[in-house]
């Protein structure tokens, strides 16, 4: 998939977070577990970067970013992305597996763990000191 430009819009990252990219399917069938686990954390901002979201994608996330502040001490942030989709189901893929690396370098974020939408957190971490980890 050709993609020149990459229009993004919505809310921009907070310092250290935790930042993953979905499309609405995914969106819709884990981010409830997904922010919950993060709130619980009450130490890590989450970023979500949304896929063509619908209209009620958007409504949900004024859900989600509500429901986070009453549970975290940091910040729920999520940006949109509007792109043409191919028609090709291996491209897709593709696309929606790598995107959430390809966004990221669009935000100025000190320290980022990038994760699946479908990851749960139990414990707490503390962020590396290195400037890349695994």
């Amino acid at each position: 998939m050709e993609n020149k430009q990459i229009k993004i819009s919505g809310d921009t990252p907070n310092d250290a977070t935790i930042f993953t990219a979905c499309d609405s399917i995914y969106f819709n069938k884990y981010v409830h577990g997904f922010s919950n686990s993060i709130a619980k954390l009450k130490s890590k901002n989450l970023h979500i970067h949304l896929i063509n979201p619908s209209k009620t994608d958007i409504d949900i996330v004024s859900e989600i970013k509500l429901d986070f502040k009453k549970i975290s001490n940091k910040d729920l942030t999520c940006s949109y992305e509007e792109v043409h989709i191919n028609e090709n189901a291996i491209v897709n893929k593709v696309y929606y597996a790598s995107s959430r690396y390809l966004v990221q370098e669009f935000f100025t974020i000190s320290k980022c763990l990038i994760v699946d939408i479908d990851s749960i957190f139990l414990k707490n971490f503390e962020f590396p000191l290195e400037d890349l980890g695994f």
